[in-house]
């Protein structure tokens, strides 16, 4: 049993990058994580706990994310959101609904 999917973590920090507006080689170096993971990658070696978690902040994404466990591409704090509305119970989650209709319909809370 693989502890990684190599092909689809290359994949997603490619995508990622791309979406960040920068190159992979770029985001490795700023992140921390070292410009060599993805050739490391290749050649079957498999990176740190560091090296990851660096590259899932620079990112903004979570771990899971960044390793293609989790299909969803939600910034952290969105996530955080997600999360905590779904420990509410029906009546919280149509409150939330609500003040999120309320805040919508006021253009002071709008980009």
């Amino acid at each position: 049993m693989d502890i990684m999917d190599k092909d689809q973590l290359i994949s997603n920090i490619t995508k990622l990058a791309k979406k960040n507006e920068t190159t992979v080689n770029k985001a490795l170096i700023e992140s921390g994580a070292g410009k060599n993971l993805i050739a490391n990658l290749k050649k079957e070696s498999i990176p740190s706990v560091e090296s990851i978690l660096k590259l899932a902040e620079y990112f903004n994404v979570s771990v899971d994310y960044l390793l293609g466990k989790d299909k969803l591409d939600l910034p952290l704090d969105e996530k955080d959101i997600l999360n905590n509305y779904r420990k509410l119970n029906l009546d919280g989650q149509e409150y939330i609904r609500q003040q999120i209709k309320f805040a919508l319909s006021q253009d002071k809370y709008i980009d």
